[in-house]
């Protein structure tokens, strides 16, 4: 007995939510609240993997950026659909508008900027393994990071 073409086709489309939909739950998330002082300007914010670490706060990793909105003092950004694992977080308030981090002669950013686990580096930014939180393979993991 043949299956005409639209019953299989009603089928396919009855059954690949529900794949798809189990697939999107075997994912982890990165809920982000970013705490600032000063209103205006940009968040940037780059979430790098382990594999990435050695390089960090540089390196590929996943990019995104928000206006702050007058008189807010956070915002939150989400990172759905990663695969288990270490990451950190890199912050930038771009201030000035350049898509960067400005700073002074010395190399002292004259803007606001944080990394995960509020980790701080002596002298430039803070190792990866500093910053670095686990990511399970469900559910969300929450992080602050307040700039300074």
């Amino acid at each position: 007995m043949k299956i005409p073409y639209t019953h299989a086709v009603a089928c396919i489309a009855l059954i690949l939510p529900l794949f798809a939909t189990s697939l999107l739950v075997q994912a982890g998330e990165v809920a982000l609240i970013v705490k600032t002082d000063q209103p205006g300007g940009r968040l940037l914010v780059k979430l790098v993997t382990e594999a990435d670490g050695g390089d960090f706060p540089g390196g590929d990793g996943i990019r995104q950026r928000s206006p702050v909105p007058p008189g807010a003092r956070s915002v939150a950004f989400s990172f759905p659909g990663l695969a288990a694992g270490r990451y950190a977080l890199a912050v930038i308030h771009d201030l000035d508008g350049d898509g960067g981090l400005t700073q002074n002669l010395l190399k002292i950013p004259t803007e606001p900027y944080g990394f995960s686990n509020n980790a701080r580096g002596m002298f430039g930014p803070p190792e990866f393994t500093a910053a670095a939180f686990s990511v399970p393979a469900e559910g969300e993991v929450a992080v602050e990071v307040t700039l300074k």
